[in-house]
């Protein structure tokens, strides 16, 4: 297993400099990213990412030139040394996850994802709620936790080269009966822009707020992995158009264009989220389908890449989480005691 790997990781550098046409010149080291001052007081949701569908089609079509990064991740921090930096005694778990706690506060790294979360013990989804009236705006939670990015973002614990923007707004309620709902908690959300292009998948920032006036922090989550080197460049000959890759969706799922209707269509780099331990950034399209004989939703994604040489990498990749993700399952089952 440890020499696979090794091969694995070896045949990721070899690729480093080269694009589809066998070309190896030396590329940049790291991603070209220009981070963009948080200063928007709107919410995008996924604006970006059916925006991307609509421009990668466009640049497809038009056949001119065009290139587009697939990267590994930057290596994790020793997660010890976070713990550290946070004045807080860690304990490892072993296969998954390091956990450590301070007053009501309880922390926790994903090992093999690098996700990140704080939250108060007392506070975190048990707050008794207020009046919606009683809230403050959008806006103002918003600014706050741009704020709260911009300091975070100064911190040793987050040196990332990535670009973020205001996601989501997410109110959560409790209520005495269905026509009385207060306010329970408040949580600002941020997604990720590389190259330009969004980042896709459950994979954000979010900061949670007592609704009360004092908008006190309760809870943050961090996906610390970022782009690092690049693997290999994609040109315009490397990757499915749209309706090529939607074809290939209906082929692979055996879904009859009559029987579903297709609601969503989205383009950018997949990061799989928290519970994910992809080695590769790498550009996918994705699409929400809804049965026209019922309410269920179907949600699939495809790798954007065609070029065999490519595909072959982001496949392995891809097999590797899926089997990590089988494996954890089982050990949450109590069927084994170990992950390798």
């Amino acid at each position: 297993m440890l020499k696979k790997s090794i091969f694995l990781l070896a045949a990721l550098f070899l690729w480093n400099a080269c694009n589809s046409d066998d070309a190896c010149e030396a590329p940049p080291t790291y991603a070209s990213i220009t981070r963009a001052p948080l200063t928007q007081a709107s919410f995008e949701g996924d604006t970006r990412q059916f925006q991307a569908y609509e421009e990668i089609g466009r640049i497809l079509e038009s056949g001119r030139r065009f290139e587009m990064g697939v990267y590994t991740y930057q290596a994790l921090r020793i997660a010890q040394d976070l713990f550290d930096a946070l004045g807080v005694k860690a304990q490892d778990l072993g296969y998954k996850a390091i956990v450590g706690q301070s007053n009501d506060w309880e922390y926790s790294i994903d090992k093999h994802s690098g996700f990140f979360a704080a939250v108060s013990v007392n506070e975190m989804h048990s707050m008794l709620g207020i009046e919606p009236d009683a809230i403050y705006s959008d806006d103002a939670y918003l600014q706050r936790a741009l704020q709260w990015q911009r300091d975070f973002d100064k911190d040793a614990l987050n040196q990332q080269r990535v670009s973020v923007y205001p996601y989501k707004i997410r109110k959560y309620t409790v209520a005495d009966n269905p026509d009385h709902e207060r306010i329970s908690q408040i949580a600002v959300s941020f997604a990720s822009i590389v190259d330009g292009w969004p980042i896709m998948g459950s994979a954000k920032t979010a900061v949670h707020f007592s609704p009360n006036k004092d908008m006190k922090i309760i809870g943050y989550t961090q996906n610390r992995r970022v782009p690092a080197k690049l693997a290999f460049r994609l040109s315009q000959d490397d990757l499915l158009q749209p309706k090529e890759a939607l074809a290939l969706v209906y082929h692979h799922e055996k879904l009859d264009p009559n029987s579903v209707e297709l609601l969503r269509s989205e383009f950018g780099y997949l990061d799989a989220g928290k519970h994910s331990a992809r080695e590769l950034l790498s550009p996918y399209y994705s699409y929400v389908f809804k049965s026209k004989h019922g309410s269920k939703l179907l949600h699939r994604s495809i790798s954007a890449v065609k070029n065999d040489r490519f595909a072959q990498i982001i496949a392995k990749d891809e097999a590797r989480d899926i089997t990590r993700k089988s494996t954890l399952t089982n050990l949450d089952k109590g069927d084994i005691k170990d992950a390798k």
